[in-house]
Formats: structure tokens, C-alpha cells, sequence
């Protein structure tokens, strides 16, 4: 009788754990389907609040000769709207640049117009200085050690000036610090590349120590 009834609950246990089992397969993955694509088969986000200058994606490509492409381009693998960038283009318009008719894509199935629009911005902007910024020892330590081993520096995306800032261990203004040990700055949103450089040429004018940033 004990055995019986033993083995009546590993049969439900195991019964349980099969519709577990399946039900688990069945979930849909935030991104799938990796493969390549046709460049021309992509359709850009005609909204994308990010703006892409020249001289990034200048970088971009630079990164894309000397690593391969490390990073998806993420698209909409929907019928409705299948092949649409929802993230990534930079690196498309980067990949065009090298001449290169392909580049690796995941698929986002099933995700609302309101997800997509969302998942543009986070992007960029969950990684970005303001919400992660650099840890600037140990950054100088990094910098330092690739100079010192005569890596190609532009590559990395810092300016020249802040390179030289960065690197320079007699420069204080790397980490501007007041006396009571904080540091201060004031943050400008420029619409586009056209209105951050006549600010720029505006603060310089005024004396104040300014550094162009894209993020």
C-alpha cells in the first residue's frame, strides 16, 4: 500500500514537472533567430531620437575592421513589420560605410509598438555616462597601459584633449574636485551636432572649461 502510493506520487511529480517542462519550452526568448541578413532587407527607424554624427560612425567602423561585428542589430521579426531596426544603427550605417552587404540580426517577436519605441531609448541610455559613469583612476589606469603599449587610441572614442587629460597624472582637471571633495558639472541638451558645437564656442568664450559629449 505505502509503495503504491509512493509511486502514485513520483508519477504526479513527474507528470507536474512535464507540463513545467513544456510549458517552459514553449516561452518565447527576448531575442531570436541570430543570423545574417541582407543590409538592404533593413528598414531604419525613421523616429530614432539618437543621432548618429559623421565622426561616430566614423569610429564605429573603425571597431567593426579591427573586432568583427560583437554587438546584433536587433529588428522586429514580425510580419507586420518585419526587418525594422529597433536597435543597431549605428553599427548598419557603420557596416555600409566598410562596404559590407550583411550584418548579424536578432529577432524581437511579439514585442508592442510601445516596447520597441521604449527599448530604442533604454538603450542608449541605461549604459550611458550619466547613469553609469567611469570610475576615472582606474579609467586613467586603463588608458595609460594602452598608450604605454601603443594601442590605436582614437579607436577607443575619446578626443585627443580628453585623451591627453585622461592620461596625464599631473592634470587635476581630469576629475575636477572642490574642497569639499565632490565634483560639479553642469549638463547641456543640445538638438543636434550644429547647436552643441555654437554652445561650446559660447561657454569657451565665457572662460569656462567645457568637453563635448555624445551619448
Amino acid at each position: 500500500m505505502v509503495a503504491a502510493s509512493r509511486a502514485a506520487i513520483v508519477a504526479r511529480v513527474s507528470a507536474d514537472d512535464g507540463v513545467v517542462m513544456a510549458k517552459s519550452r514553449k516561452r518565447k526568448q527576448p531575442v531570436e533567430n541570430i543570423h545574417r541578413v541582407p543590409i538592404a532587407d533593413l528598414t531604419p527607424y525613421m523616429r530614432n531620437p539618437k543621432t548618429h554624427p559623421p565622426e561616430q560612425i566614423d569610429l564605429i567602423a573603425e571597431s567593426l575592421k579591427r573586432y568583427g561585428q560583437t554587438q546584433i542589430v536587433l529588428i522586429s521579426g514580425d510580419a507586420r513589420d518585419r526587418g525594422n531596426i529597433i536597435a543597431g544603427h549605428g553599427r548598419v550605417l557603420a557596416a555600409e560605410q566598410l562596404g559590407w552587404t550583411e550584418v548579424m540580426v536578432g529577432e524581437a517577436h511579439g514585442w508592442t509598438d510601445d516596447d520597441k519605441k521604449a527599448y530604442r531609448i533604454a538603450d542608449n541610455e541605461l549604459g550611458s555616462e550619466r547613469l553609469a559613469p567611469y570610475d576615472l583612476p582606474l579609467l586613467r589606469a586603463e588608458l595609460s597601459e594602452l598608450t604605454t603599449a601603443g594601442f590605436d587610441m582614437p579607436l577607443i572614442g575619446f578626443s585627443q584633449p580628453q585623451l591627453s587629460r585622461f592620461t596625464d597624472t599631473n592634470d587635476q582637471d581630469a576629475s575636477p574636485q572642490l574642497t569639499d571633495g565632490l565634483s560639479y558639472a553642469v549638463i547641456v541638451r543640445c538638438k543636434d551636432e550644429h547647436e552643441q558645437r555654437d554652445m561650446l564656442k559660447r561657454f569657451k568664450r565665457e572662460g569656462l572649461k567645457v568637453e563635448a559629449l555624445i551619448s
